[in-house]
């Protein structure tokens, strides 16, 4: 069986790492699985099965600068991605696709279009989208921020202003002109699969729950005192942590964790303890937009991509903490249970589905920086109880997100039986047409608005408008910029 894991990134990112971990795990099961992708990083004795995708010489964009004109018209209710992708990849004409006996999507943001979705469906092959956040369902934003207009077609979009209010709608009906119930789904927790199997694009979709893996070097223990000696930290004091790919992501509850420290050190004895380097706070991630309030609590170690050094950062901690907001699976989650450390969250998404509290981690009763406080406090004074879920942690973590047992449970997906055979849907003409014309008008809506911010921009902006609009020409200037740098 041959099967193409397509992804904007190989192992670059969050998404890219658990695609890339199933792709190894699908390899060690016998199964020749490949990776499509747009960004390379990858050079090991795999690379051979990771294949850069190099868009066509006459690849035409309509909105170079889009991402721009997102940024400047964003609410302040959430600072996570708003995506909308407007450059056809044409993967369908691939060889790598056109040989597949599955293709199995995962992040493919600014990489294919939804345009790009729809021909791969007219291929006669088994499509299986596997989830890693909400954008597939929503007009244009990765987590919702508890909005439910994804419901309603995003008619009313709380991420973006005025300005470009028709963008989310117009995305959302191009999903609806695309999109089909022969793509399957795959989420990699429960509160994933119910919101997609809730939404119109995919209320007659087949949507599975199959949870991340990791591999099995995540689970080799190493010496704690040695690995905090490296860093400066005592045998013996208490070390918080958190990690995110990006710190300031509202989402990620960066400030909730911020002032649940701002509580604990109106506590006598924790303050004492903070001030004496028995109790430190570390995180790790992108950090681009520095929070001095957050450095007077905490260390930033920096950023990490190898595997062994994060392994390594989570072993040195007595408690990782996730004050995410909303999230569906993280794999900081699984990494820190795998490494032996507890986790302590929020009661959201795939956090609360994972973890049973004061038994392989803890969550919080609420969600606020009272609670976070209250609970990082009695793990602090309870060593017996962070030992025994510690072993916990672990155990479950071997059990549950086991390479084998994830490669094993998509084979059963990708194998075709009577129950999967796939249908051709009756085309209500009428409709598609309506469809089509509210796509335009939403279109002419956002070249209206994209044409506006381009005639303000700087001259520089202005030219590289009309030359990006060739994406040869983009990648062509981009690498000439590059090497004088």
């Amino acid at each position: 069986m041959k099967v193409t894991l397509v992804g904007t990134n190989d192992r670059s990112g969050g998404a890219a790492r658990a695609m890339y971990r199933l792709h190894l795990s699908l390899l060690s099961q016998g199964i020749e699985s490949r990776i499509l992708c747009l960004y390379k990083s990858t050079n090991d004795i795999h690379s051979n099965e990771i294949i850069k995708y190099n868009y066509p010489i006459l690849s035409h964009q309509k909105f170079p600068f889009l991402v721009d004109l997102i940024e400047e018209n964003r609410t302040p209710v959430s600072n996570t991605l708003f995506s909308y992708t407007d450059l056809h990849a044409n993967i369908e004409t691939h060889p790598l696709i056109l040989d597949s006996d599955v293709i199995n999507l995962h992040w493919t943001n600014f990489f294919l279009s939804v345009k790009d979705i729809g021909k791969l469906l007219y291929l006669n092959k088994k499509i299986i989208w596997t989830l890693h956040d909400e954008w597939a369902y929503t007009g244009g934003c990765h987590y919702t921020s508890g909005c439910n207009e994804f419901l309603n077609n995003c008619k009313n979009c709380i991420q973006v202003n005025s300005n470009i209010t028709s963008l989310p709608e117009l995305l959302f009906l191009e999903k609806n002109n695309n999109y089909s119930n022969d793509i399957e789904l795959v989420a990699p927790s429960n509160w994933l699969a119910k919101k997609a199997k809730t939404s119109p694009l995919f209320k007659n979709s087949r949507v599975h729950v199959i949870a991340n893996s990791l591999e099995s070097d995540w689970f080799l223990r190493f010496d704690k005192g040695l690995i905090r000696n490296k860093f400066g930290f005592s045998s013996n004091c208490f070390v918080v942590g958190f990690g995110a790919d990006s710190i300031i992501e509202k989402r990620k509850g960066i400030s909730y964790l911020i002032e649940a420290f701002r509580i604990l050190m109106l506590d006598q004895e924790w303050k004492s303890a903070f001030e004496s380097k028995e109790i430190v706070f570390v995180f790790f991630g992108n950090y681009s937009d520095r929070n001095i309030e957050l450095e007077n609590f905490a260390l930033h170690l920096g950023s990490f991509s190898d595997d062994r050094e994060i392994s390594e950062i989570y072993q040195m901690m007595d408690l990782f903490v996730i004050p995410s907001l909303e999230d569906n699976l993280p794999n900081t989650m699984l990494e820190s249970m795998a490494s032996s450390t507890p986790v302590l969250g929020f009661p959201v998404g795939g956090i609360s589905e994972t973890i049973c509290h004061n038994e392989n981690g803890f969550l919080t009763d609420s969600i606020s920086a009272n609670s976070l406080a209250k609970e990082i406090y009695r793990i602090w004074k309870n060593i017996s109880i962070r030992e025994k879920i510690s072993d916990m942690a672990y155990r479950f973590a071997q059990n549950q997100f086991s390479s084998g047992k994830q490669a094993k449970a998509y084979i059963k997906l990708f194998i075709p039986n009577s129950e999967a055979l796939r249908y051709q849907e009756e085309i209500d003409f009428v409709y598609k047409e309506n469809l089509r014309s509210a796509i335009n008008q939403k279109l002419n809506h956002i070249r209206t608005a994209y044409s506006r911010f381009i005639s303000k921009a700087e001259l520089k902006k202005r030219i590289l408008n009309i030359l990006f609009k060739s994406k040869f020409l983009n990648i062509l200037i981009q690498k000439i910029i590059s090497r004088t740098k």
